[in-house]
């Protein structure tokens, strides 16, 4: 059950703007991979993806249970599941569901359960090989990957269609970047020899901008650009000409109190803050368990009103307490701004030391998320 102390507001025309930012950047007919795992960055997965069914190419999870939630909630556009998959999950996949999705491939264990698998229900699985070219996560290493090829080309009941690797820092380190593209592309000339036909995909939001030479590759991964994110603020200043983003997620919430506390008054745990003139003292039903980062504790603002008003000492798990002092006038119904109106994911991200990603991405699921 959502919760109603607060409200996720997502711009669906900002969602198909960017993504159709990225289709004129890369060409109409260039496949774009739609991100939507981990509750599609915080912005509701089983909504985003009943929106972006038909319109977009493909849709992407990162594991089987999330391939799962949308396909009960009646999705039919095809589904890439990026990262992982339980043997136990497959039983949970209707036969006429199985030519909707795609798995990733990357050891023996996978191969053989998969195939054993596709052998019992009499299909065929569509699979991905996964490669690690530097990332350093899941993956066959690239080393490894063709003598790997060749056992999975012969596999009877799977339908080997492409192979994926991802950038550890396309956003950071070009040379590093660089040397995982070659890599990728001998792999390329190396699997083509074997199995013509396949689909080959790396670059992601970052990639698709910083990178020219991916032509030779069919697919497109867009994951943070998607909701209107830059994937590092540095990219903006030399590729904002090339794709304007806007980003598509509003965070807000009411007053529950308001009191006028006297000069030298002390704000919530540990005594961290201490007024040092009379105050007018807004507190929020929001906290940590919500997502609104700890760290932001003496440090966040929010906005009322047009007006950013500090937050006044630690951030607990369910409250939050801010300054409305230079207020001209506030009232409980005001909306009290956590995140948009101005102020970005990206602004918050450095007050607290993380990237915008995780901000977005740890607004609590049961906090209600309204489409407009």
């Amino acid at each position: 059950m959502p919760m109603s102390s607060s409200q996720v507001i997502v711009d669906l025309s900002a969602i198909q703007h960017n993504y159709q930012e990225y289709k004129k950047l890369l060409g109409d007919q260039a496949p774009i991979m739609a991100v939507i795992k981990s509750n599609a960055y915080g912005h509701g997965m089983i909504e985003l993806g009943k929106f972006l069914d038909g319109k977009v190419d493909i849709l992407a999870v990162v594991s089987l249970e999330e391939a799962l939630l949308l396909l009960k909630s009646g999705i039919k556009s095809q589904i890439f599941i990026l990262s992982f998959w339980q043997a136990l999950e497959l039983a949970e996949i209707s036969k006429e569901q199985i030519s909707q999705l795609s798995f990733p491939i990357y050891n023996s264990e996978m191969m053989n359960t998969l195939n054993d698998y596709g052998k019992k229900i009499q299909a065929k699985l569509r699979v991905h090989l996964k490669v690690d070219t530097g990332a350093g996560r899941v993956g066959v290493l690239a080393s490894e990957a063709l003598d790997f090829a060749k056992d999975l080309q012969i596999q009877s009941n799977l339908d080997w269609q492409g192979v994926y690797s991802h950038f550890a820092s396309s956003e950071e380190n070009l040379e590093y970047t660089m040397m995982q593209l070659e890599k990728f592309k001998t792999l390329k000339t190396d699997l083509d020899q074997i199995h013509s036909g396949l689909s080959y995909h790396i670059a992601c939001s970052a990639a698709s901008l910083v990178l020219q030479d991916l032509g030779i590759f069919n697919l497109t991964r867009l994951g943070i650009s998607l909701y209107g994110l830059w994937p590092d603020k540095s990219l903006k200043p030399h590729f904002g000409h090339k794709v304007n983003l806007k980003p598509a997620l509003t965070w807000q919430t009411k007053l529950i109190h308001i009191k006028k506390i006297p000069v030298g008054a002390f704000i919530g745990y540990g005594n961290s803050h201490q007024v040092k003139r009379e105050t007018i003292l807004g507190v929020l039903p929001i906290g940590y368990w919500d997502g609104y980062d700890r760290r932001l504790g003496n440090k966040g603002e929010v906005i009322i009103r047009g007006v950013a008003c500090p937050v006044l000492g630690r951030i607990c798990m369910n409250l939050t307490m801010v300054d409305l002092t230079d207020l001209p006038s506030v009232a409980y119904e005001d909306d009290v701004i956590l995140l948009g109106a101005g102020q970005t994911a990206d602004q918050l991200a450095e007050k607290i030391g993380t990237i915008n990603y995780e901000v977005v991405t740890r607004i609590n699921p049961l906090i209600e998320r309204r489409y407009i």
